[in-house]
């Protein structure tokens, strides 16, 4: 029913059948993080950086996988980009 009371709702992606890429996705989300300070999105934006780097802007996330996350992980420790261990021990 449309009483015409509100915007009709954007199809999502899986509604469509479609999968969104990993570049739309990242611009997306840091563009409606509006909550962000500047220095929070420049981390944000060095993050959607590497990600592309390491998969590429093509990849679809319904292909993402928990292995791609060691990936990244991997990924980011090749280009000297890791983080020390949360523990406080030194790698």
């Amino acid at each position: 029913m449309n009483a015409g009371l509100a915007d009709p709702r954007e199809q999502d992606h899986e509604e469509t059948g479609t999968s969104l890429d990993l570049r739309t996705f990242l611009k997306d989300y840091i563009a409606r993080r509006t909550d962000l300070k500047d220095t929070s999105r420049t981390v944000y934006r060095n993050v959607e950086r590497n990600l592309i780097d390491c998969f590429g802007g093509d990849f679809l996330l319904s292909q993402l996988t928990p292995g791609h996350g060691d990936e990244f992980a991997r990924f980011l420790k090749r280009e000297g980009l890791d983080l020390p261990p949360r523990d406080g021990t030194t790698p």
